[in-house]
């Protein structure tokens, strides 16, 4: 609804009045924007008769347009314009004639009963026909299946003189097969030649029956040649369990040329289909349990025929054996014999390396003897098929009772020693007889060794040696040779150095000297000889006794 104001130029009167306006919407015709045909020019001279109406399926789509196909007038022009214009000038009917090979023409859609239209080109194209011609292709077995595969799909841009993405290739054995159906080659990107093909025929168009057909010919290509197409390989099985990350790639360096690529397959179909290749040759995990021996590998060259070589493998026993460890009573003179059970094992050298780093080898030495010596010890083992195998064990001291001191007077000894809690220990000075008191009376002066062990083992802990003394107090330092000196020898039995004091009878210190070996005085103090008296002496022994006394001292005075 809208007012309109009207107003007299000469008495300048105004009137006013009310117009209503009923409007309605009339659906839009959608129209698509890339029609083409295309026409095949078999004369060459780009004059083809386009039926326009053709391009109507293209143009124009129903489910998306309200409008009916058949309440629309269809009109055609030479210009876009033209065609807007929907009148005479320019318009064309159908089949419409062109003198080029590419031309574009414009349909008008336009609703008979609303009158509302759209417009849509057409593009009209002319094709020369595909032009083929003879083509030679080198032909391999390139699955070294022992027949001659190829893509003939790879080879297409030599079989025609224009290369274009338009192109359709046909291929067939026999030239009188062109343009039969169904004996055209149906798999030509995987043709297998039969040993008396040397030639087919191809057929190449752009547009249907817009094309020409040529020879394709076969030559052999030259097959790589290898110095060696079989190799044997053995391992050995570290683990006995038929498993062993392995190399397979160890006989590239045998060609000795870094333009070859090598490919790796666990069966001769798998290489020959091109399918589950090895991801990782280098480290293969073999398992005997796959019953796999032979692998194959396919070797590459640019410009070569690929050729291969197979490799054997042979997974071979490991000597493995499992060795206790050896317990050693470390005061055995004679020490441990060492001899593992190697029955079945086929060792042909053995090596033993000793805790300190010596080695004793050699074919016979399957047994090592007097092991006194305490910590790790690897024994490898090399069997007949070359194979090694070390294994490592412990030789042990066997626990024993320890002495840690020996205490007593002038005629027994207490012998201090610890243990394992829970478990007796027994004392012996003979290591014959043995008893479980730790005192040892009525000694005699002399030396005494005593050793310990526990109630359940032979083998005895560290000795440890006594002196009951006995000692002289008569000292006549006169020179004649007899008892010129005060002497006390065999301190060296005790670990630490004791200690000896001489006092007069006022109580002063006239000698004192700290030994591990022995005591001795001369009768002298500071040089000079002291006079004839009664002195005392004061010894504290290294194993804590205590020894006190006295010497008579006689001079010439």
């Amino acid at each position: 609804m809208v007012y309109v104001r009207v107003r007299n130029r000469l008495s300048n009167c105004i009137s006013a009045a009310k117009i209503t306006f009923d409007l309605e919407f009339y659906p839009p015709i959608y129209l698509a924007k890339n029609a083409v045909l295309k026409l095949c020019d078999k004369d060459l001279n780009f004059g083809e008769l386009f039926d326009l109406d053709l391009a109507t399926s293209q143009i124009f789509d129903q489910s998306i347009n309200k409008v009916l196909l058949s309440d629309l007038d269809i009109t055609y022009y030479v210009t876009e314009a033209d065609a807007n214009n929907g009148t005479n000038v320019g318009k064309i009917t159908s089949p419409y004639p062109t003198s080029a090979g590419n031309v574009y023409v414009y349909a008008r859609f336009q609703s008979k009963t609303y009158g509302c239209y759209s417009v849509a080109p057409i593009n009209l194209l002319s094709y020369f026909p595909a032009k083929a011609r003879n083509s030679i292709i080198q032909i391999c077995d390139n699955n070294v299946d022992g027949f001659y595969d190829v893509n003939l799909m790879d080879y297409t841009a030599q079989m025609v003189q224009i290369p274009s993405s338009e192109n359709v290739f046909t291929f067939y054995l026999n030239q009188a097969d062109i343009g039969v159906s169904g004996k055209e080659i149906q798999n030509p990107s995987n043709f297998i030649l039969n040993p008396y093909t040397s030639k087919i025929w191809v057929y190449v168009e752009n547009l249907k029956d817009c094309g020409s057909s040529a020879e394709v010919n076969f030559v052999n290509g030259t097959q790589l040649s290898l110095s060696q197409n079989q190799f044997n390989k053995e391992f050995c099985d570290t683990g006995n369990d038929n498993k062993e990350t392995i190399s397979l790639t160890d006989f590239e360096t045998t060609f000795s040329n870094s333009s070859y690529t090598y490919e790796y397959f666990e069966t001769y179909q798998d290489m020959t289909s091109s399918q589950n290749k090895i991801p990782t040759p280098s480290s293969y995990l073999f398992d005997a349990a796959k019953g796999i021996t032979k692998f194959y590998v396919k070797v590459s060259q640019n410009g070569f025929c690929p050729n291969y070589f197979t490799i054997d493998v042979v997974l071979k026993k490991t000597p493995m054996i499992e060795i206790q460890n050896y317990y050693y009573c470390k005061n055995d003179e004679i020490g441990l014999e060492i001899r593992p059970n190697f029955t079945g094992l086929n060792v042909v050298y053995y090596k033993w390396e000793y805790p300190d780093g010596s080695i004793s080898e050699g074919a016979n030495k399957d047994f090592i003897s007097g092991v006194k010596q305490i910590g790790t010890y690897k024994l490898t083992l090399t069997n007949s098929l070359n194979c090694d195998y070390t294994a490592t064990f412990k030789v042990i001291n066997i626990d024993t009772p320890e002495i840690t001191a020996l205490r007593g007077q002038n005629d027994y000894y207490d012998v201090i020693a610890t243990g394992i809690a829970g478990r007796k220990i027994l004392y012996s000075m003979d290591m014959i007889n043995w008893q479980e008191s730790n005192r040892f009376g009525n000694l005699k002066p002399g030396d005494y060794t005593f050793y310990v062990r526990y109630s359940d083992s032979d083998c005895r802990g560290d000795m440890r040696m006594g002196r009951i003394f006995s000692i002289i107090n008569t000292l006549t330092p006169n020179g004649d040779g007899i008892n010129d000196y005060w002497k006390l020898s065999g301190l060296d039995v005790f670990p630490e150095s004791s200690t000896l004091q001489i006092f007069d009878k006022f109580g002063n210190l006239v000698y004192k000297q700290l030994s591990n070996t022995e005591f001795i005085w001369d009768g002298k103090f500071n040089g000079r000889n002291v006079t004839t008296d009664a002195y005392w002496y004061l010894i504290n022994a290294a194993d804590g006794r205590i020894y006190n006394g006295w010497i008579l001292l006689k001079n010439r005075n």
